[in-house]
């Protein structure tokens, strides 16, 4: 009856050709949303920041100032060989998916991406949709994706490792630092848009951040990790959010989708 409700086919080998046919429409239509007098793609996230770092891939940090670790940038690379319009609608495309099978429930799914941060996140063709693998992957691999933008998330990923789980993320910070040199040194948050980062009053809530970790709940971590960190976006709020959707009730979450967009008005 569950999987009724929620709007997915019962057979396992239907649910992925719906994975797959709507992977493919959304790229299509995402790739083709540049069209839009009201839609700038070529100002996206991807096409000014993660679309050059990758294809900069020897040295990801030449393009822009960016506070990522390169190992990110390995992992986009396949997507930013390809043309702009057509890597943003796969980046798109992937970031729906993720939330998809994450959430497990089409009129969820479809709520969350009609949400504010998400749209946003869509919209910029960001990566924290991606960071909802970290509720997915065994906690070894959980660490590795939180690794990759972990304002949010990672204090999530730590409270699910123990301490072989850090081995994974050993090897890669070993390996990135023989590939890339000592790419800490160059990490940089110079023209980060700080004027539109979420106004938190931080470090003055960092105390009610750390007693959120008291908590054995999995969204008071989330949450601590929003409190916890000094440079927070709107659109960061995006595993949070799909964390929410996945359990909340359905009224709550219809209110949390209207409600977000009065930030706007």
């Amino acid at each position: 009856m569950a999987e009724r409700r929620s709007g997915w086919p019962r057979s396992i080998g239907l649910r992925i050709c719906v994975l797959i046919v709507a992977f493919v429409t959304c790229a299509g239509l995402f790739s083709q949303i540049g069209r839009l007098p009201w839609v700038d793609v070529e100002g996206s996230d991807w096409v000014q920041w993660f679309r050059p770092c990758a294809l900069s891939l020897r040295d990801p940090f030449a393009p822009r100032p960016i506070a990522y670790p390169p190992w990110l940038f390995l992992v986009l690379w396949p997507l930013a060989i390809l043309p702009a319009p057509i890597g943003f609608g796969l980046i798109v495309a992937l970031d729906v998916l993720i939330l998809a099978i994450y959430v497990r429930s089409i009129w969820r799914v479809l709520l969350l991406c009609l949400s504010w941060p998400v749209m946003l996140a869509l919209v910029y063709g960001q990566i924290d949709p991606l960071l909802v693998l970290v509720f997915m992957l065994p906690a070894r691999w959980a660490l590795v994706a939180a690794s990759m933008k972990p304002q949010i998330v990672c204090w999530f990923a730590l409270r699910r490792g123990r301490l072989a789980a850090f081995l994974p993320l050993g090897l890669v910070v070993l390996g990135s630092l023989i590939l890339w040199g000592w790419w800490p040194g160059r990490l940089s948050m110079e023209r980060l848009a700080w004027e539109v980062a979420v106004d938190l009053d931080w470090p003055k809530l960092v105390p009610v951040g750390l007693a959120l970790l008291a908590s054995s709940d999995g969204l008071a971590w989330l949450g601590a990790g929003i409190l916890l960190s000094p440079y927070v976006l709107p659109y960061h709020l995006t595993p949070v959010l799909a964390y929410a959707y996945r359990r909340g009730h359905p009224l709550l979450l219809l209110a949390i989708t209207v409600v977000s967009w009065l930030v706007v008005l």
